[in-house]
């Protein structure tokens, strides 16, 4: 840290102004000479609390207001993210510090062993019984420190605090403690005098709301940390499982892989998968397993620390798959990573760009049939896609067909129908310029290669499929779907068009032409239809001015990612919200 302060102070509250002030006068008296800087963050208290911090003179005071109760550990993450101090300590406002020099006494206990990553105070819960529920009686080694009081370095605790899927309140403090001493890092306890009320925060919120949020942190607790309850040991090693008859549904977990190879980075992780081929020279893992059904997979009991199942998602129209699947492994996922080409596939790549448009022109993947004929509302109908291929190649592209137990299309340049496997079809994928496809494996394997490419959606929602709409169009049919794939609220039949037609896959919407052509961006205007959807929903009148916050909100959270890409939409978004923009 480049500030004189060594210490930082994190203080989350909730009313309960009394204690805060007796905390407060505690901190100021026995800190020593040590710089420190306390950090307050306010989950929206109506008892003064408010204007007491305004008025407090303590020297490094920093203040942040919430306009909601947000919980223990969004508050703490929140004030982690603006400490300057060598050291982090979480502190409740309802323990009251007695000893002198105790933030030097925390941190000389955390120096005597660089492996030393929490430190914590004796005669408070550190104890997990077979439930995960904390006790201060025990024997053997503490399990974990209590987040009443605990310090940190802060460059450690930016690398990993307290974990999000632990909303509002509970079982944080030990899941952080698991987590690093899962690490390889140790905890450490410092006798000191000091009095803790406990319990008086938790009673200011509704006791429904605290029993449901403590049963669900409990439920993830022990998904997580049920081997270590068991045996009270770790085995340093996790295994990962995604076993789908879709290899673009297994590719989609790669973000969520990434990061549980990051969360884990001292762990050797196994992946079981019905595609190991797909993940070939991926570094997210030490070992890959082929399994093409669930009871495959077969894991000896106590021999991981953890086993994360990522297959079991729900299909959320509004949600990407890769965020479900990621959310399913409790991670934060990045979905820019990328799929991994081999040195080799780099020159097959090349070959296959040289080979295949050797007069320099443009070249365009194409997929545009479904493998599975059972799912008639995702491919294009035979003539559809000819059209498809032809409006292509009047755009000067060599069309390539690439797939494998679907129809060849007699207009495509060169067919690789069951000519490749499936890193072939990586290969091939990365030399094209374009991909146009539809909901398949093949579009999937495009997004994780950074492709620009068009998917035909027909009436279905590409939301829960897209990963980034700058870089995918998703074309859309004018034709309004009443059950197929992807909106099961709607559904009649298995993936069956209910009208009989699937005319939504057999008209070639304008927007595909538009995208040929460079002009509007199909993603902007199906995400104005999104938007104008949402709008409907929240109750927003036909005609007059949309003004609803939580039309707002909708727009910012399905967007917020693209906008800066996408002039028009952002230009959208801003008359929304100074109630100009006129539906009708």
């Amino acid at each position: 840290m480049t500030s004189n302060v060594r210490y930082s102070i994190s203080i989350a509250l909730f009313n309960n102004i009394e204690l805060t002030k007796q905390c407060v006068d505690c901190i100021m008296k026995n800190t020593g000479d040590e710089p420190y800087e306390v950090l307050f963050f306010d989950n929206n208290s109506t008892d003064g609390t408010r204007e007491y911090l305004r008025k407090q003179s303590m020297p490094h005071k920093k203040v942040f207001l919430s306009d909601m109760n947000r919980g223990f550990g969004f508050a703490h993450n929140h004030n982690l993210a603006h400490a300057s101090g060598d050291y982090f300590v979480v502190l409740n406002n309802d323990i009251f510090m007695y000893e002198k020099d105790f933030l030097k006494k925390l941190a000389a206990a955390l120096e005597r062993d660089p492996k030393t990553a929490l430190v914590g105070l004796t005669n408070t819960p550190c104890y997990l019984d077979g439930d995960g529920h904390g006790s201060v009686a025990g024997t053997g080694m503490p399990d974990y420190v209590e987040a009443s009081c605990m310090l940190m370095r802060t460059a450690l605790a930016k690398e990993g605090l307290f974990s999000p899927e632990m909303e509002f309140a509970y079982f944080e403090d030990s899941d952080l403690s698991l987590h690093w001493r899962q690490r390889g890092y140790s905890i450490a306890h410092v006798d000191m005098k000091y009095a803790h009320v406990g319990g008086q925060t938790s009673a200011l919120v509704d006791a429904g709301f605290l029993k449901a949020t403590q049963e669900r942190n409990q439920r993830i607790f022990i998904e997580k940390w049920g081997n270590y309850l068991a045996t009270r040991k770790f085995t340093g090693a996790v295994a990962v499982v995604f076993v789908s008859n879709g290899f673009g549904d297994a590719l989609n977990a790669l973000p969520a892989l990434h990061a549980i190879r990051k969360r884990y980075a001292a762990s050797r992780i196994t992946f079981y998968t019905t595609y190991p081929d797909l993940f070939r020279h991926e570094k997210c893992f030490d070992e890959i397993k082929a399994a093409s059904h669930p009871d495959d997979v077969r894991i000896a009991e106590g021999s991981c620390d953890r086993i994360i199942v990522l297959h079991d998602v729900d299909y959320q129209r509004r949600m990407p798959l890769w965020k479900s699947i990621a959310d399913k492994a409790h991670v934060t996922a990045d979905p820019a990573v990328r799929l991994t080409l081999s040195p080799d596939e780099e020159v097959q790549s090349r070959e296959y760009r040289a080979s295949l448009s050797a007069d320099g022109r443009k070249l365009a993947v194409v997929n545009l049939f479904l493998e599975r004929l059972e799912w008639e509302g995702r491919s294009l109908r035979p003539e559809t896609a000819a059209q498809a291929v032809a409006r292509l190649k009047l755009q000067g592209y060599i069309v390539v067909e690439a797939g494998r137990n679907i129809p060849k299309i007699p207009a495509a340049d060169h067919s690789f129908i069951d000519i490749t496997d499936i890193r072939g079809l990586v290969a091939l994928i990365n030399a094209a310029d374009i991909f146009v496809g539809i909901d398949s494996g093949p579009f999937h394997i495009a997004q994780y290669l950074g492709k620009r490419s068009a998917i035909f959606f027909g009436a279905t929602a590409p939301v829960s499929r897209i990963m980034d709409f700058s870089q995918t169009e998703p074309i859309v049919s004018d034709i309004f779907c009443i059950g197929c794939y992807h909106r099961s609220a709607h559904r009649t039949g298995y993936h069956t068009c209910p009208r009989g037609t699937i005319e939504c896959m057999s008209i070639i919407p304008a927007s595909f032409d538009a995208w040929l052509s460079n002009g509007i961006s199909s993603s902007e205007w199906y995400l104005i239809k999104e938007f104008i959807t949402a709008a409907q929903a929240s109750g927003a009148p036909a005609v007059p001015v949309v003004r609803r916050r939580g039309f707002i909100a909708r727009c910012d959270s399905l967007a917020r990612r693209t906008l800066n890409r996408f002039p028009r939409l952002k230009q959208f978004l801003k008359e929304v919200r100074r109630a100009k923009y006129k539906r009708g």
